[in-house]
């Protein structure tokens, strides 16, 4: 006979599991974490004291609902109109108050909060909420990177052109500040020359904290964007402050006016030499000539036994007549991307030289040295290092037509002449030529105008070029798959505004980054992460992804207590310097 157990339970066991089974359990995830460097950057407040609203007439203040949308893109990324329903299964007054609901947060209410924010002038809004979160988090604004990238939409948004604004409407002063974005086509960073985009321009500090975020319209070049970012970073900073940066950007900014307004504005720089300039290919014959490069070893913080390899040689010359710092460096490892375009130019070439022989190998010459002054001026015109061009001069019997007319007779012998034919041979690719080629190509160019080589030597240059890396991964993180989801709006100007937003959002999963590598190198213990893994790095997104089981039971009498029904992860709040109890306190 089977054995019974019977459990008898004590009467407050009884009580706990009757309230347990009237409680509602919610998972928060991250989503109070989000709230809490929200309020740590004091980003309500900045956004309020800017944005203009009547209390009077608002439940909620615009600062309230943009912070609600940055809580939904960093957690589920929803359009606009199912925002409501994401914060259905949140609780919400642990995030706002016990005031709000989540029919607050409905997309009438989201528009008119991006309504507003337009009105308000949203790069300024960003601005103010960017200056401030740095000075609050004491970051670093010594080290700058810069660049643009494009964000692809797939609506329908009418151009200027289409909406019947003339040129002598868009010159009128002031229009350029106050019209709609223009999303339109332009150079696609996609390579999706079919959609529609807008821009995205963007500085960073080296702890990769969003300082300076511009939307654009979708045709503004990047040379273009340098010239005007500079006239931002010297509004922003004092000219003392100015001095005392390094920009960091890409070729783009290497023009004569750009140039020049970093020579007026006094601003320090680091960039690359564009390949259309004859004097990248100067200084890189003369480091190859000279051959006294210097090794800088491996520059990558996580080294592997692949990881590419630094030398670098210094020169001295004038741009525009101006005399700047150009190093030359080298990395063992090719871009793959110039490993394929040189084998593509390589396979054309010698399409070109058999299409050319083939077209030679049909001339007949009268004389034996008329082919071959013919071949002569053929292997030198098209002499390269690549491929050996050689041949030489035949002679040929061929037939000559007839003068009588008639079938010829049968002991008739048919008149020929003789004429000389060119055969040339193209021979193999010279593998060495080849080696040295991709060797080359292995090398850019740096320019600076940074004069104190005591203070900052040629290493120190190359180092901080290759942290652009800051502003790449930040462009990565932004226009990662999950945040496309936040542009579900049709209205430029609503749109114009979530791309703000947006920029917020990556600011403060920048800040939850920074604070916990930070925390994760004083104390030398790797982060544990989902998976069994370990970091001393690890991205924003990761942190947050260690959140995501977080929940939270909601007792009837509005009490709350945090679920630990795995371990919790309470290295990740050490890190963050926040307390567990921010998700079972009311605001």
């Amino acid at each position: 006979m089977e054995n019974i157990y019977l459990y008898v339970f004590p009467s407050c066991a009884i009580v706990l599991l009757r309230r347990i089974a009237m409680a509602k359990v919610i998972n928060a995830g991250a989503s109070c974490v989000i709230a809490a460097i929200c309020d740590a950057i004091g980003l309500v407040e900045v956004i309020d004291s800017i944005v203009p609203w009547d209390p009077s007439q608002c439940k909620l203040s615009p600062g309230l609902r943009i912070k609600a949308l940055i809580i939904n893109i960093l957690m589920r990324r929803s359009p606009l109109y199912l925002v409501e329903v994401f914060y259905e299964h949140l609780d919400v007054g642990a995030l706002f108050g016990n005031l709000v609901s989540y029919h607050d947060l409905n997309d009438s209410a989201l528009g008119r909060a991006l309504d507003k924010l337009y009105e308000a002038g949203p790069e300024k809004v960003f601005s103010a909420v960017a200056m401030n979160a740095i000075f609050r988090e004491g970051v670093e604004v010594d080290i700058l990177h810069g660049d643009t990238t494009s964000w692809s939409v797939t609506g329908v948004y009418e151009t200027e052109e289409e909406m019947g604004l003339v040129e002598e409407e868009a010159e009128e002063e002031g229009y350029e500040e106050s019209r709609p974005l223009r999303i339109t086509y332009g150079y696609n960073k996609n390579h999706r020359p079919d959609l529609k985009q807008f821009k995205y321009g963007l500085i960073v500090t080296k702890d990769r904290i969003p300082m300076v975020g511009q939307v654009r319209d979708g045709d503004l070049d990047d040379k273009t964007w340098n010239n005007r970012v500079m006239e931002r970073l010297a509004s922003c900073l004092s000219p003392e402050a100015l001095k005392k940066i390094i920009y960091v950007t890409d070729c783009a900014l290497i023009t004569k006016d750009n140039l020049e307004a970093a020579k007026e504005n006094e601003l320090k720089f680091i960039s690359r030499l564009p390949g259309t300039f004859s004097l990248e290919q100067e200084l890189k014959g003369m480091a190859w000539s000279r051959g006294e490069w210097v090794e800088l070893g491996e520059l990558a913080k996580n080294k592997r036994p692949d990881s590419a390899r630094y030398k670098y040689q210094e020169f001295s010359r004038e741009l525009y007549g101006i005399e700047y710092r150009f190093i030359v460096v080298h990395s063992s490892k090719l871009d793959r991307r110039k490993s394929k375009k040189l084998d593509r130019e390589l396979t054309a070439k010698r399409k070109e030289l058999q299409k050319k022989a083939a077209e030679l190998e049909a001339i007949e010459f009268a004389c034996e040295p008329d082919a071959i002054v013919a071949l002569s001026r053929f292997k030198k015109e098209l002499e390269n290092p690549f491929f050996d061009i050689s041949g030489e001069v035949v002679a040929e019997e061929v037939p000559v037509k007839r003068l009588r007319k008639g079938r010829p007779r049968k002991d008739e012998v048919a008149p020929t002449r003789r004429v000389y034919r060119v055969k040339v041979l193209i021979g193999e690719l010279d593998q060495e030529a080849y080696r040295e080629e991709m060797e080359r190509r292995s090398c850019f160019v740096l320019i600076t105008n940074i004069e104190d080589k005591e203070a900052y030597p040629a290493s120190s240059v190359v180092s901080e070029y290759k942290n652009q890396t800051a502003i790449e991964l930040q462009f990565k993180a932004i226009k990662d798959p999950e945040f496309v989801g936040a542009m579900y709006v049709k209205k430029p100007e609503r749109l114009e505004a979530l791309a703000y937003v947006v920029l917020m959002a990556a600011l403060v999963r920048s800040i939850i980054e920074r604070r916990v590598r930070r925390s994760l190198a004083e104390k030398g213990e790797p982060l544990p992460l989902p998976g069994k893994k370990y970091s001393f790095e690890p991205t924003g997104e990761k942190v947050l992804e260690c959140l995501d089981w977080i929940s939270v039971i909601v007792f009837e009498d509005g009490r709350r207590e945090l679920s630990e029904y795995r371990s919790f992860p309470y290295k990740v709040f050490e890190a963050l310097n926040l307390n567990p109890s921010i998700y079972i306190r009311s605001p």
